[in-house]
């Protein structure tokens, strides 16, 4: 990416944002991320990303992801209170209320959830990607941990070769038109 930027659909390398370590020694000596995620980007700057009933709506638009296993069990969106973007789990009646959101997004009360889940889906800001496993029901990806700043993205990857029964191109995706539309 040092001529080009991320595009709907690339899966990408990137050092992860701190609230999304979840085990304390993917950090070094001087508290410092010192792992690399691999996840797709589902949304650009201006992208309003929302998941209804486990399918993935950008900007309005149903998108087909015929390489999900399984659909996530539970809905998202972004929000914008105040200056902050959260990235809101909503499982049946509660927003980030549990263990798929990390904890600086985390409510404790029902108030608080009615409160975020009544706030309208935001765009993502300019400088940001929304990033998001494949393997949706079991990723703690940006519906938990939020955005991800530009700056800090590593590089596109290119191939999947391991197992070698599965070794193929991840630009598979640059050729279905959904993932181009906005």
């Amino acid at each position: 990416y040092r001529y080009s930027e991320p595009q709907r659909g690339d899966i990408i390398v990137f050092r992860p944002p701190k609230r999304a370590i979840t085990d304390e020694r993917q950090f070094d000596a001087d508290g410092q991320v010192n792992v690399d995620y691999i996840k797709r980007c589902v949304g650009i700057p201006g992208d309003v990303i929302e998941i209804k009933n486990g399918v993935l709506y950008r900007n309005g638009r149903a998108i087909n992801e015929p390489y999900l296993a399984a659909k996530p069990p539970f809905d998202f969106k972004l929000v914008k209170q105040d200056d902050k973007y959260i990235p809101l789990t909503i499982t049946a009646d509660q927003a980030n209320m549990n263990m798929y959101t990390a904890a600086e997004f985390r409510v404790d009360t029902i108030l608080e959830s009615e409160e975020l889940r009544a706030l309208p889906a935001a765009p993502i800001p300019p400088g940001f990607l929304l990033m998001m496993g494949d393997n949706r029901p079991d990723s703690f990806d940006g519906r938990g941990w939020g955005l991800l700043p530009r700056e800090d993205v590593i590089g596109r990857a290119e191939v999947i070769w391991l197992p070698f029964s599965r070794w193929r191109s991840v630009r598979d995706n640059a050729n279905n038109p959904e993932w181009a539309q906005k």
